[in-house]
């Protein structure tokens, strides 16, 4: 498992998951030590299990000023 070369084991808060058959995408947020990202997970499961994991990870950045009033402020 990937997180097993980290340094030590991140901080894993899920903030909205849904399922659908035999995917699960999960919105979250990972904290390395302080080092905080937002994530996207998107895990295929077989027999139940998970047997994919797709990661996609961006640092917060504020929204350009003309789509700034369309987005959702985050909260750390």
């Amino acid at each position: 498992m990937i997180y097993g070369a980290f340094p030590s084991r991140p901080t894993i808060t899920s903030r909205r998951m849904a399922s659908g058959g035999d995917l699960v995408p999960v919105e979250a947020t990972l904290d390395c030590g302080g080092d905080a990202c937002q994530v996207v997970f998107i895990f295929g499961l077989r027999d139940g299990r998970i047997a994919r994991e797709t990661a996609c990870r961006s640092k917060p950045f504020p929204a350009p000023e003309w789509r700034a009033r369309r987005v959702e402020r985050a909260t750390a």
